[in-house]
């Protein structure tokens, strides 16, 4: 009876028929080279690592000689590369031989007897160890480290000992997907103990860097942090007989999709929580600006570089702590509807007390609440509006969240686009984002709170004056990046009981846009001016003015928990103010006839009252009508003195 298959069941068929062939693509082209690299090799010509490791499977001297006999004849081949006599035999009996002596340090080398014509070969009954007729999986630990110091791996052990042996259970394939690779290393070697660990196990992992005392506490040593190119071959030889590859050693980035990997590293932390860290880990996180509060709360990294731009110390950090550089800024090269299937999937099926601290903020900021979210991610007013149309804050706490414009947008670039009918309202603001934006604050206090120092030193009410606790106050709340909302008031205040501020360097280098004009009486009223933006990278001044008129009406943002301008902020309003009465059309008309009077002087100025027709007119200069008055005074001078 003829059937076809459909969907996934057909799919499963093709891939487990992919799988098998590929696994015999993988027998194919396994070879074993017994006969090249161990055929009529003596005991003595063994290296100290390779008689170990032999020694281990069960081999003695006698056993080995025995089974691998010296070809003999009386005849020397007429092609040689290399000639060696031995000892024990007589002088006309050569082998054709390229050897390489004995060196312990020399790890183990391939060792090949090429032989330049036919030798006559005897043979014998001789006795050999049960390992060699043994399945990988039925030897012991030790003996399995001998089998990969002897150059074997699984594959080729199994093809010139046993080939009826089946794949070890427990261990991945060679065509294993790269991250269940990785996954097997933290099972099978990083969660046991040093002691538990076999000698060859432990020499390769203190080349690598480890120690006991480093073990013991998980610290893993800066080669971890290198790419394979940057390990020193001892220490390539040493990842390989652990078992990893150049993709395992470097996290798969190139042999898995980056939303797989940041999907699978956010999963592992979110299970791990900062006390039950060990410290060097911790250390780590410090590094990106990580603290056991902004841990506990989900919040993400303070350290906010592109890849390309951190330090070395920075990379370092980032690389042990589980980061790559494409994981790191976030996949920017991953395909929109790869990002928005990764969301779906992280905020699906989640409760809203599942969230962390930080995503319930974000959420909220977006218009999210407890009951909202029972209708799921998308059951909010802000998800129907395009990217565009959010606020400064709310896509920022967007892209904590994973979104980007794309995403937000369910990937249709189309949606939202300008249709041109846009119209200015107002007549009197310019319209153009790279400006300064001249604001009012009106603060409904009495003017008797701040009057005995608004410009003076500090007194019991205001730690300093009242100008710099303003300035101060509203660039930490534009410049810090500190959590978006908060109903705790502590939360804006660090850990030394000053006011919080994440993003201190940012806080610097911005502060001195915000800037007081006056501070006068009728309530408390401020004029101020944010200034515009010097470069791309910073925000424009109407964004800013924007984003502060918000958070005035939000009681719990930053600018009205703020320690010591909180009280002022939550009864306080704004508006924007031109900087001159006249309309923008008319200050354009007269920025025009400004240029044009520049173009006179005291030189040129008789030439507005002249005809140009007539020619060049030369007008007369205050100089030189200020030296003709100064000579005839001094000839009328001379006349009345030789008169007299």
């Amino acid at each position: 009876m003829a059937f076809s298959l459909k969907g996934p069941v057909k799919a499963l068929f093709i891939c487990s028929i992919l799988a098998a062939a590929q696994r015999e693509r993988l027998l194919q082209d396994a070879t074993c080279d017994d006969a090249s690299r161990w055929s009529q090799m003596p005991w003595e010509f063994l290296s100290f690592q390779e008689r170990a490791s032999w020694s281990t499977l069960g081999w003695t001297r006698e056993m080995w000689d025995a089974a691998h006999p010296i070809a003999t004849s009386s005849v020397m081949p007429v092609t040689t590369t290399f000639g060696r006599r031995l000892d024990d035999f007589q002088p006309d009996e050569w082998i054709d031989a390229e050897v390489v002596l004995p060196d312990s340090d020399a790890g183990s080398q391939l060792r090949r007897l090429q032989m330049g014509s036919p030798m006559p070969t005897t043979t014998s009954t001789t006795v050999v160890p049960v390992t060699e007729s043994s399945c990988y999986q039925d030897l012991t630990e030790a003996q399995q480290d001998a089998v990969r110091t002897l150059a074997y791996s699984i594959t080729t052990w199994h093809l010139c000992k046993n080939p009826s042996c089946s794949w070890p259970d427990g261990i991945p394939e060679p065509n294993a997907p790269c991250l269940e690779v990785l996954a097997w290393f933290d099972s099978s070697l990083y969660s046991r103990t040093w002691v538990d660990l076999t000698d060859s196990k432990r020499s390769a992992l203190e080349l690598l860097g480890w120690a006991s005392s480093r073990w013991v506490q998980m610290d893993f040593p800066l080669s971890y942090a290198q790419l394979w190119s940057e390990l020193q071959p001892r220490q390539q030889e040493a990842a390989t007989f652990l078992g990893y590859s150049v993709e395992t050693w470097e996290r798969c980035e190139r042999a898995a999709p980056c939303i797989t990997r940041l999907e699978l590293l956010e999963t592992k932390w979110s299970t791990i929580s900062w006390r039950e860290m060990q410290q060097p880990f911790q250390d780590r996180l410090k590094e990106l600006g990580y603290d056991e509060k902004r841990w506990t709360n989900g919040d993400g990294a303070t350290l906010k570089k592109a890849y390309v731009d951190l330090t070395d110390a920075e990379t370092i950090s980032v690389r042990l702590a589980g980061y790559v550089s494409d994981t790191w800024d976030g996949c920017p090269d991953a395909q929109c509807e790869e990002r928005f299937s990764y969301l779906k999937r992280k905020y699906s099926d989640i409760q809203w007390s599942a969230l962390t601290v930080a995503e319930r903020r974000a959420w909220q900021l977006l218009g999210h609440t407890e009951n909202l979210w029972l209708g799921g991610m998308m059951n909010t007013v802000s998800m129907q509006l395009t990217w565009d149309e959010l606020s400064l804050e709310q896509r920022a706490q967007a892209e904590f969240l994973g979104f980007s414009m794309g995403t937000w947008q369910g990937c249709n670039d189309n949606w939202g686009q300008d249709t041109g009918n846009n119209t200015q309202s107002d007549d009197f603001i310019s319209s153009s984002i790279e400006r300064t934006v001249r604001s009012r604050m009106v603060i409904r206090r009495p003017f008797a709170e701040v009057s005995g120092n608004v410009y003076g030193s500090a007194v019991d009410r205001l730690p300093t004056s009242f100008i710099q606790v303003f300035e101060e106050a509203i660039a930490r709340a534009l410049f810090c990046s500190n959590p978006p909302l908060s109903e705790d008031p502590s939360t804006y205040v660090d850990t030394d009981g000053n006011p919080l501020c994440i993003q201190k360097g940012i806080y610097e280098t911005q502060r001195h846009r915000v800037k007081v004009m006056t501070v006068v009486e009728g309530s408390i009223i401020v004029d101020f001016f944010l200034a515009r933006n010097q470069t791309v990278t910073e925000l424009p001044a109407p964004a800013l003015f924007e984003s502060l008129r918000r958070m005035l009406e939000l009681k719990t943002s930053p600018l009205c928990q703020d320690m010591h301008f909180g009280k002022f902020a939550q009864v306080a309003h704004m508006e924007e103010i031109p900087l001159s009465l006249l309309s923008e059309d008319e200050l354009a008309k007269a920025a025009v006839f400004e240029v044009m009077r520049n173009q006179y002087g005291p030189e040129t100025a008789c030439q507005l009252l002249s005809d140009a027709r007539e020619g060049p007119v030369k007008c007369p200069t205050t100089t030189s009508a200020a030296s003709t008055t100064g000579g005839s005074i001094v000839l009328l001078l001379l006349r009345m003195l030789f008169s007299a």
